[in-house]
């Protein structure tokens, strides 16, 4: 029994000692990043300040919880609401340390890195030791991750959160603990003030837990994740109503985004980034995506040129309403095309490979050895994906894949990036099941071999 529990004990020393180097790996590859990007001198990303940052600088200096999104180029006149998390992380880090950006990054990093942590015991918890080093390590070293550490958007501090909730989830589902779905509730409700794409997973969770509980749990967990979210979003929406007049649930733009990635005129294989087709960033209203209507009725244009651009005469949500319209009459009169979009994008989001990030890690700078890390992951990920869901059979493997179909389908509604931001989540589940495939064949097969010797 002692000899056991030695081994228990060096087992565990083990792992936490490679968990431990995987962290500092995680941090050093974060902070080599941020100091050479930030040593350089860089100028803010436009959408990293005209969303975030300003908002965050405004408030601070008393001129109210406003962006200078207006003051870009296609963008003025309008009134923009961002979306309000990111924005007061940045505003309660510089409040206390005061205008310091560098300070605001390595809290984030700081972050990203209990994220490596999380990910080692969601791994561990799911599969095996070996699985939760193999997640923690893939995270700790792919390229977008450190990238987005040192940029103030709200990728780098979703992704940590999201991180999170897996682990309370796999927590929760073991027994549908009520207090444990109450904290992931709070996760999620974050999650949504973080970026909109997480609005619809309370509804889907509820119906998991109502799925997997037929009992009084399942129901109170349900009643849980329905509600608690929304208590979280309601100041924000209440706020909005007051200081607006308009219910700006997260921010004003989602449904010109919707309209963008999901249009008749779309041809996702030959036009797969919204870099191409960014109606946002045209002047002319004879463009093919934009609405003539709308763009007459929401827009000013030069009076001697007609079909130049100028200001907006509406507020970014009633312009960006007027195209949710659009978008919701083209999924009901072009269904099939829609459908078919929407496979070409899935499509698009796994395979294509966005360059723009991989800089971040030296090693992975060329883009054959990058390409080789992605298809890899893909690869590993979708096996993994069959290994662990006809292998293990259990809740918590569930609750992952419910997860992961979300974040495909809501992925899948708008175009991918150049730098790869809208299907930045989906590599995180590949990475996890990556792992546990991994973790569950190499435990089979010395299993087998062990038993060989032993004949």
């Amino acid at each position: 029994m002692l000899k056991k529990f030695d081994l228990f004990l060096n087992k565990r020393a083990l792992y936490f000692l490679v968990v431990a180097c995987i962290v500092f790996l995680g941090l050093y590859l974060r902070l080599n990043w941020s100091l050479k990007f930030y040593g350089a001198g860089r100028q803010w990303l436009p959408d990293e300040y005209y969303y975030y940052v300003s908002t965050a600088e405004n408030a601070l200096k008393g001129k109210g919880f406003l962006p200078a999104f207006n003051d870009m180029p296609f963008s003025r006149g309008g009134i923009f609401v961002p979306a309000p998390l990111q924005c007061l992380f940045i505003l309660a880090v510089y409040y206390i340390f005061g205008l310091n950006p560098f300070i605001v990054k390595i809290i984030q990093i700081l972050f990203s890195i209990i994220a490596i942590i999380f990910c080692a015991e969601i791994g561990r918890r799911l599969v095996s030791g070996f699985a939760g080093i193999v997640f923690a390590f893939l995270f700790a070293i792919y390229p977008e991750f450190v990238f987005w550490t040192e940029i103030l958007q709200t990728e780098s501090n979703f992704l940590s959160m999201l991180v999170l909730l897996l682990f309370l989830l796999i927590l929760w589902a073991k027994e549908g603990n009520t207090r444990i779905a109450l904290y992931a509730s709070i996760v999620l409700g974050l999650l949504c003030l973080q970026r909109g794409n997480a609005l619809l997973m309370g509804p889907c969770l509820a119906i998991t837990a109502l799925l997997y509980f037929r009992n009084k749990r399942g129901i109170v967990s349900a009643i849980v994740f329905s509600f608690f979210p929304f208590c979280i979003i309601a100041p924000w929406l209440i706020r909005n109503m007051i200081v607006y007049g308009e219910p700006v649930i997260i921010s004003s733009h989602q449904g010109i985004m919707l309209y963008i990635s999901n249009n008749i005129h779309l041809k996702p294989l030959q036009e797969p980034y919204a870099e191409i087709v960014n109606v946002l960033e045209y002047q002319n209203k004879d463009y093919p995506y934009l609405v003539p209507e709308i763009e007459e009725k929401c827009r000013v244009y030069d009076e001697k040129k007609a079909n130049i651009c100028r200001d907006l005469k509406v507020s970014w949500f009633a312009y960006s309403r007027a195209y949710n319209k659009v978008f919701l009459s083209y999924i009901v009169q072009h269904p099939v095309h829609f459908i078919k979009n929407l496979a070409l994008k899935t499509y698009n989001q796994f395979w294509l490979i966005q360059n723009v990030t991989r800089i971040a890690v030296g090693f992975f700078r060329s883009e054959s050895v990058f390409a080789v890390l992605h298809r890899g992951i893909l690869f590993g990920g979708l096996m993994g994906f069959i290994i662990m869901l006809v292998w293990l059979k259990n809740r918590k493997i569930y609750i992952i894949t419910v997860m992961f179909f979300y974040f495909i389908l809501t992925g899948a509604l708008f175009l991918l990036t150049l730098d790869g931001r809208y299907n930045l989540y989906l590599k995180l589940f590949l990475m996890l099941y990556c792992a546990g495939g991994c973790s569950l064949f190499f435990s089979f097969a010395w299993n087998k071999f062990r038993r060989q010797l032993k004949l």
